[in-house]
């Protein structure tokens, strides 16, 4: 019975302990409220982690803690605001994204004063997709543009078009390479670094220069040789007319002519063209061409079907037009022009050019 009665009691009391417990929680949070302090509403929190007067604790805390980070109003105060409130649980966060936001801001700022490239690679190493990315960018390519131009060095050049591809100044930087590369390549008369320069461009406005630089090169190998087989090597070789002419002159000292075609020219290549063959002339394309015979391919009419091709050999209709563009060698022949393909062979077009051997 003693046993009953005692646990009675026990209950009664613990009870009225928890109510009066509860009815300290209002007046706690109103005592804390008096006080204002981020300490009182953090020590009214600690006593009283849950309910409804904890979450305005923490809105307190939350706002207290706000205030202060933009009086500060440095990128270690909001940081120092993000970090206090993740050591806290249930915060809104309402103001994170503002915080964050004046930090990459602040960020932004000290790149624009320190003002180099270094500054501004670390600012995009942290938001490379940043509110500030497309300001930064622009401004570092100005600041390595300007640098790189004091240099004048084609890698450095180049490593900018790589960094860089869509910058406003890529193209006058193509221009300078170019540039250089046209000037470094005469000046080392190198026959590499020349043939190097007119294939990466085709478009230059000293194509004509390097090629004639190229062919001052080959024509000197040739007169070092001083041999016809040299200069017909040559001719084969150089892209310039001028040096062209200077090797032919050397040719006729030989035994070659030089024929410029004023009239169609018949010239009979009976190895390399069969006429009607046995077909007596009623095949479609009945004349027959081994392209390998040439030192270089031709361009031909490719229009209308005006030819079929079978392994090595091409087959054209009579009247088939073949344009050497530049000089090509055959059986002992250099030329270069048009040929009209007919019966007698090919015939050479009105401005034609063409070395042979005399007696040919």
């Amino acid at each position: 019975m003693d046993r009953v009665r005692w646990l009675g009691i026990l209950s009664i009391m613990a009870f009225l302990l928890a109510g009066s417990g509860c009815a300290t929680i209002p007046a706690d949070f109103e005592s804390a409220g008096k006080i204002g302090s981020l300490e009182a509403y953090e020590t009214f929190l600690k006593k009283h982690p849950k309910g409804e007067y904890a979450q305005k604790a923490r809105k307190k805390i939350e706002l207290a803690r706000w205030e202060t980070a933009k009086n500060q109003d440095n990128i270690e105060g909001y940081e120092n605001f993000l970090a206090g409130l993740s050591l806290w649980k249930n915060y809104s966060g309402t103001f994170n994204d503002a915080a964050k936001s004046r930090i990459e801001e602040l960020h932004y700022k000290d790149a624009q004063n320190i003002d180099t490239v270094k500054a501004y690679s670390t600012f995009l190493e942290i938001y490379p997709q940043g509110k500030y990315t497309d300001k930064a960018v622009a401004r570092l390519e100005e600041i390595r543009y300007h640098q790189i131009k004091m240099n004048d060095k084609i890698e450095h050049y180049e490593a900018f078009i790589k960094d860089f591809p869509k910058s406003r100044f890529n193209r006058s930087l193509l221009s300078r390479i170019e540039e250089k590369r046209f000037k470094n390549a005469v000046l080392s008369n190198s026959k590499k670094a020349l043939i190097q320069f007119i294939q990466d461009f085709p478009k230059s406005k000293n194509l004509k220069d390097a090629e004639a630089k190229l062919s001052e090169i080959y024509f000197s190998k040739a007169a070092n040789l001083n041999t016809d087989a040299a200069y017909i090597d040559f001719l084969l070789k150089s892209p310039s007319n001028d040096s062209a002419i200077r090797a032919i002159s050397r040719l006729q000292n030989y035994a070659y002519n030089f024929i410029t075609v004023s009239k169609v020219l018949p010239w009979k290549l009976i190895d390399s063209i069969i006429v009607a063959g046995s077909t007596g002339g009623k095949e479609e394309y009945p004349y027959r061409v081994k392209m390998s015979e040439f030192s270089r391919m031709p361009v031909f009419n490719s229009i209308n079907k005006q030819y079929r091709t079978d392994g090595d050999y091409y087959f054209f209709k009579q009247g088939s037009i073949l344009n050497f563009k530049d000089w090509t060698r055959f059986s002992g022949y250099v030329f270069k022009g048009q040929a009209s393909i007919t019966n007698n062979g090919l015939k050479f077009l009105p401005g034609s050019e063409i070395v042979q051997p005399k007696g040919k």
